[in-house]
């Protein structure tokens, strides 16, 4: 998972080992982090976000040292308010940043229950952690429950898994993870899309 959209049209078979579907076949299970066996759980991992330093406006910037690698930028934003904002630069002079989650973060995702069966509950429980490379640091989850998910539809369906109220920082050089696994309580295993224009999957952060 990255910062650039998909420009692929074509869904491929992402688990030929598993499934000859396409797509991600993802098989019920407890829907825990313990859960080892490679057909039950899927990562995503966002490797060097880039973030804009305002989406809005940056006035009058000035940049100050706080500790260590850490310096803090104020600056003038949208309606001339102040703004604080930090980032780390590194020993070496390479200018990194600390992602700041501040709010809900919503994972966007496109699936179907197997088969598209119509009139079925899908049960999707989703993990946010941050990985530095070694080990995993469990940021929020959450749970999307829903009795009928194709929704009357015949194909994938685009749901959305709500991380509230999120307050936590990925040091600068980590990076932002989600497991998803799909729950015993689904009616049958489900089917996720991504990575194609028509299915977007990812994640929007606060």
């Amino acid at each position: 998972m990255d910062t650039s959209p998909p420009t692929a049209t074509t869904l491929y078979n992402y688990d030929l080992n598993y499934s000859v579907d396409p797509g991600r076949k993802i098989v019920r299970s407890s829907g825990s982090l313990s859960e080892t066996a490679l057909n039950m759980y899927q990562n995503w991992t966002m490797y060097d976000p880039i973030l804009e330093f305002d989406t809005v406006k940056g006035k009058v910037p000035s940049i100050v040292h706080v500790s260590g690698d850490t310096y803090a930028i104020a600056y003038q934003g949208d309606g001339d308010d102040g703004f604080l904002k930090t980032l780390e630069i590194l020993s070496d002079g390479t200018i990194g940043n600390m992602l700041e989650l501040d709010g809900d973060v919503w994972l966007v995702i496109w699936s179907g229950v197997a088969d598209f069966v119509g009139s079925a509950r899908g049960v999707v429980k989703a993990y946010l952690r941050d990985f530095d490379g070694l080990n995993y640091t469990e940021i929020a989850n959450a749970t999307l429950d829903v009795a009928d998910w194709e929704g009357g539809s015949a194909s994938w369906v685009e749901k959305i898994i709500i991380f509230t109220n999120v307050s936590y920082t990925v040091p600068a050089g980590n990076h932002l993870e989600v497991r998803v696994l799909v729950h015993a309580d689904s009616y049958a295993d489900m089917w996720f899309a991504y990575d194609t224009t028509g299915n977007l999957f990812r994640i929007e952060l606060p």
